[in-house]
């Protein structure tokens, strides 16, 4: 059976179990403050948000998409589906 340290003895594996957690708590608010940095600074920038680059090439890809024959065709053929969807909408 383990004893339970009284109050004033000091446990070691207590005491190291407390350094981790401090150290841990520390480490989140650390965290905390750097992601509330960058939520900031992101929210300066002037349009889209650029990762690794890839912002022009993807635009121009579902620019591509958005005039391909099949993608018009898709439209045409389902716009009367998407407006018996929105007057159902409504009635319920």
């Amino acid at each position: 059976m383990t004893s339970i340290p009284e109050q004033g003895q000091s446990d070691p594996s207590r005491h190291e179990l407390e350094l981790r957690q401090l150290a841990l708590v520390d480490r989140v608010l650390g965290l905390e403050a750097r992601v509330a940095e960058l939520t900031i600074a992101v929210s300066r920038v002037p349009g889209p948000v650029v990762v690794d680059g890839r912002a022009e090439s993807l635009a121009q890809e579902l620019a591509a998409i958005r005039s391909s024959t099949t993608w018009r065709v898709g439209s045409l053929v389902l716009t009367p589906v998407r407006i018996l969807r929105g007057i159902a909408k409504r009635i319920r």
